[in-house]
């Protein structure tokens, strides 16, 4: 999944959070599968968590930061 995060099956952007950290999130869609990484400041990048969108709140949540993800060259 992560290997292909060109793909048109996965979704994958970065967001900043309410603490100015930004994350990076890869989606799955076909099977509501998310991986959830800290950007860090040397641009690597650090597992948080994964997990399956079980609920329909948490898909709509996770839809809401993927429309107001940082966009290149700005947000």
């Amino acid at each position: 999944m992560l290997d292909n995060v060109g793909d048109e099956v996965i979704l994958a952007w970065d967001y900043v959070e309410d603490d100015g950290g930004i994350k990076t999130y890869v989606w799955l869609k076909n099977h509501d599968f998310i991986v959830i990484m800290k950007k860090m400041r040397d641009r690597t990048r650090r597992l948080i968590t994964s997990f399956w969108l079980e609920y329909g709140d948490t898909k709509r949540k996770m839809r809401k930061k993927y429309d107001n993800r940082i966009r290149e060259g700005g947000k």
